[in-house]
């Protein structure tokens, strides 16, 4: 089993952060070219940035 592993601190992972939705494209070429190493996220908003806040208002 792997749980016991990653308790452990063991397992380790590696993320591959693209900052902004401009960046989006080269990511995409990266993770299928094996540029990247580990999980390819892309961060399309800034970390300080209210989670409660809507980028599109709700509907009438």
């Amino acid at each position: 089993m792997v749980t016991p592993h990653i308790k452990e601190g063991k397992v380790k992972y590696v993320e591959d952060i693209a900052e902004g939705i401009e960046s989006a494209p080269g990511a995409l070429v990266g993770l299928f070219s094996g540029r990247n190493v580990g999980k390819q996220l892309i961060m399309s908003q800034p970390k300080n940035r209210r989670d409660d806040t809507r980028l599109i208002p709700p509907r009438q």
